[in-house]
């Protein structure tokens, strides 16, 4: 038996010899294996940025395509014109004053309710109060 012992204990003296460099290779694949996650996970985050930068430029592109659209006045007289739409005669322009007027109170001085009529005839908006226009001397 005492045999036996000893050389359990050489194979053990053994194997703890050649614990620490095992330990490293272990260590090393647990290292790579974090390092990999990790790319994984940046790699999948880099996707997901690029698709959002991806629609955030094709967002600004529309926006861009609208604002030329909208800025584009001759294409803003043509389509009045196709429309049927004219510049109004100056005898059609109206000022309406905005009247305020606090819930249960008395109005603001020198404000009034202005009454706004659309006439029947195609003309212009018209203020049936009998108050001068600002531009109108009195």
């Amino acid at each position: 038996m005492a045999r036996a012992s000893k050389v359990r204990l050489v194979t053990m003296l053994h194997l703890v010899k050649w614990l620490p460099h095992l330990m490293l290779v272990f260590g090393v694949f647990l290292a790579e294996t974090s390092l990999q996650l990790h790319i994984f996970e940046n790699g999948y985050a880099q996707e997901a940025l690029r698709k959002e930068s991806r629609a955030a430029r094709l967002r600004i592109n529309v926006l861009d395509q609208k604002i030329d659209r909208l800025e584009n006045m001759k294409r803003m007289v043509a389509s009045a014109a196709e429309l049927g739409l004219v510049p109004p005669e100056p005898d059609q322009i109206e000022i309406v004053r905005p009247s305020f007027q606090p819930l249960g109170g008395t109005p603001h001085p020198g404000m009034s309710l202005a009454s706004v009529r659309l006439p029947s005839d195609g003309g212009g908006v018209t203020n049936t109060e009998s108050r001068p226009s600002p531009n109108e001397p009195e």
